[in-house]
């Protein structure tokens, strides 16, 4: 996951989906509110919500958020497959 990114996906772990027992985890404060099922991912901003709320949320001692596989757009993907095939090519004529 690249550290510039403004935004990243945040899915429950499996103590926060055991937590959720098939309905929403909620949780809220003065400036923020989220909703999380399990199975689901959502984007949230790095800076506040991941770095200041959500990964220090934990229950039994046991964090209930963890970053979620980062999505690729069907460009970025087709971008590391130019770049592999790049790499693959140089490698053959070296």
């Amino acid at each position: 996951m690249n550290k510039g990114e403004d935004f990243v996906e945040v899915k429950l772990t499996p103590h926060g989906e055991a937590l959720a027992a098939g309905g929403p985890l909620a949780i809220a404060g003065g400036r923020y509110s989220f909703a999380f099922r399990a199975g689901e991912t959502q984007r949230v901003t790095r800076a506040y919500d991941w770095e200041v709320v959500l990964k220090n949320i934990a229950r039994d001692g046991e964090p209930l958020f963890q970053l979620a596989a980062e999505r690729r757009s069907p460009g970025q993907l087709n971008q590391l497959q130019r770049a592999a095939t790049d790499a693959a090519d140089q490698k053959k004529k070296e």
